[in-house]
């Protein structure tokens, strides 16, 4: 069954709204699977602490997922979490496969997370104008990536 939905944004207003919050379905998608496997593969003297700090990293990006999906679908826009749209459409560098030192870890992350906050601030200004709530939901999740970043950096 499909349901028609009428935007309260106007045509241009919709999709610039709908794009984004799919783009960033995408990447903090691909960024939990990147997150989740960097949790298992992680090895060096600061296991631990990096292992226990992507966990709780995994828990708040799968939560960033579920309020951008429960936006779109708010919105009448359909969310799409499918593995092959995730992985043909994040803007998020891979990682390496296979294990990763601690430092390494770091250090993927801080390019990864850099760039998340980075497009997370061009979805915000572009959406800011037609969507308060979904604006709000950008500049949340920046604050958070910004805060998570900053607790791996101290693992260092």
């Amino acid at each position: 069954m499909s349901y028609a939905y009428r935007s309260a944004f106007g045509s241009s207003g919709q999709a610039t709204v709908s794009t984004a919050l799919q783009e960033a379905l995408f990447d903090l998608t691909a960024l939990s699977q990147m997150v989740k496997q960097a949790h298992w593969n992680v090895i060096g003297p600061a296991f631990d602490i990096i292992h226990k700090n992507l966990k709780e990293v995994y828990g708040a990006i799968e939560e960033a997922i579920d309020t951008v999906a429960v936006r779109c679908t708010a919105l009448g826009m359909p969310p799409s979490g499918q593995c092959d749209e995730v992985a043909s459409h994040t803007k998020l560098l891979p990682m390496p496969s296979g294990f990763l030192l601690d430092r390494d870890v770091i250090d993927e992350f801080t390019v990864r997370f850099n760039q998340m906050v980075t497009r997370l601030a061009i979805w915000h200004d572009e959406v800011a104008g037609f969507d308060t709530q979904a604006a709000e939901i950008f500049r949340s999740l920046r604050a958070r990536l910004k805060q998570h970043l900053n607790a791996l950096l101290r693992c260092k």
